[in-house]
């Protein structure tokens, strides 16, 4: 038996016959950090072991008997079974574990600022844990402090019920409802390795629960390297509307298939249509399908369908087709991505606090002023009872008595008629012409530069659509 383990032994004796917690001082030498600690990154130590050499440990370690092998430990037995091979050894090398020495399970920032500090012993309280038990306590201390992120607390509960702890459990030991549990595990999920970094960038559960809005894995794995930034929000608007135009694209494909046939040689053929998911309508079976041969050609982004020539046709050159197809699509995106752009800056807009518009009360006021020399201004009641998440304006409930039950707050009210003001003019306009030409909106410009001011972030795109650096917008050598 260690000298350690003697005066531990010693200790236990001592305090066994008065019932007393058994608190013993431990080289910091014999103490190991526990494999599965949920806490990953301990942080800088170097505040906590300033304090801890100046006033010592405050608080006690909570330890258990034995420790995991050091991957050195396990190196020399590794060296020493080749050398002389034995069952012994064998056996510890597969048990991965030794008697000697102590696992942290409370206290491991102390415990590495204590090495920091140089100390060489610190008080200790040495328990008897089942493995589920550990990961259990080490779990709640963490999440008690919040010293766990999102990616650690999902670890720690998998683990959990890894040792047999159903989500009922969990919860009940955790703390937390059983939804939340389910949430969190269903994390696991995610690319692990992303999930990590996006975890430390400071993400919130809310924001992966919006991922859940996305359908396909590898999108939500794509997106994981954007959340927690400014531009989380905008791509994440843009996955969805990819997968509602896939989907889109699969009805116009299924219905083609019905009544054509694939080629990749269209030359000798008619073109009649093209599909895709920004546009183009409803597709129809021909009335002629049954007598006329048609064929459908696809690409990535849409697919086209074709016919044999009767006699009396000519011939003709599809290229203007295609181009107005690629017109037709590039509008569409561009609607799209001002669509985007608008519901962004309305979702920031309508929850604005009282204290944001009071502290910027002078620059609302003097926007307002520039509004009021547009003489286009036209406000819709319907417009009033969304803003105040009233859906049910079917009542009749007179637009006085709206603008009555904001007048107390003249402040607030300010704010209320801006927002009506630029959402009705500008959720088609931006930064475009009727033919998807770059145009300057001077209006829309003022109004994202108060919106930056209140701690509105633009996205990446949005700041493309602003100064014409778009893809979307047509070049000078394309009119």
């Amino acid at each position: 038996m260690s000298k350690t383990m003697e005066m531990v032994e010693r200790a236990l004796e001592e305090f066994a016959d008065d019932g007393r917690e058994t608190l013993v001082y431990l080289p910091v030498s014999e103490l190991f950090p526990h494999p599965d600690n949920p806490r990953k990154n301990l942080g800088d130590l170097t505040e906590l072991a300033d304090s801890i050499k100046a006033k010592g440990i405050m608080q006690n370690l909570t330890v258990v008997r034995g420790h995991s092998l050091t991957h050195d430990e396990w190196k020399a037995l590794s060296k020493a079974y080749d050398e002389n091979p034995s069952e012994e050894l064998r056996r510890q090398m597969n048990a991965k574990k030794r008697e000697d020495g102590y696992t942290v399970i409370i206290g491991h920032r102390r415990c590495a600022a204590a090495k920091l500090a140089g100390l060489t012993e610190v008080p200790c309280v040495i328990v008897e844990m089942s493995a589920q038990e550990q990961i259990g306590t080490m779990l709640l201390e963490n999440m008690q402090r919040s010293d766990l992120t999102l990616y650690e607390q999902a670890q720690g509960l998998q683990m959990m019920m890894d040792f047999g702890d159903s989500i009922e459990q969990v919860a009940e030991k955790s703390g937390l409802s059983q939804s939340t549990v389910r949430r969190r595990v269903k994390l696991l999920e995610l690319d692990a390795e992303k999930f990590k970094k996006s975890a430390e960038r400071g993400a919130t559960l809310a924001d992966y629960m919006e991922l859940d809005k996305v359908k396909d894995q590898k999108t939500r794995d794509g997106l994981l390297t954007v959340i927690g930034t400014d531009n989380f929000k905008y791509q994440l608007r843009q996955a969805i509307d990819t997968e509602k135009r896939a989907e889109k694209f699969a009805q116009y494909l299924a219905v083609i298939q019905s009544f054509a046939t694939e080629t990749s040689d269209v030359s000798g053929l008619k073109y009649i249509a093209a599909y895709n998911g920004y546009c183009c309508g409803e597709v129809k079976v021909p009335e002629d399908a049954d007598t006329v041969k048609y064929f459908y050609n696809k690409s990535s982004n849409y697919v086209s369908v074709y016919r044999e020539y009767t006699d009396e046709e000519n011939k003709r050159d599809d290229e203007s087709e295609k181009k107005k197809l690629e017109e037709r699509e590039r509008m569409a995106k561009l609607e799209e991505a001002r669509e985007r752009a608008y519901d962004l800056r309305w979702e920031f807009a309508r929850n604005v606090s009282e204290s944001t518009v009071k502290k910027y009360l002078t620059e609302i006021v003097a926007f307002w002023m520039y509004l009021e020399g547009d003489d286009s201004r036209y406000i819709d009641e319907s417009d009033v009872y969304d803003i105040l998440d009233l859906n049910d304006y079917e009542e009749e409930l007179a637009y006085d008595q709206v603008l009555d039950a904001v007048a107390f707050d003249p402040m607030r009210k300010l704010w209320l008629m801006v927002l009506l003001y630029m959402n009705d003019n500008n959720k088609k306009g931006y930064f475009t012409s009727y033919d998807g030409e770059y145009k300057t909106n001077e209006r829309l410009s003022a109004y994202y530069d108060l919106l930056i001011k209140m701690g509105y972030a633009m996205s990446d795109e949005e700041k493309q659509m602003r100064d014409g650096t778009h893809s979307l917008f047509v070049k000078e050598e394309q009119l």
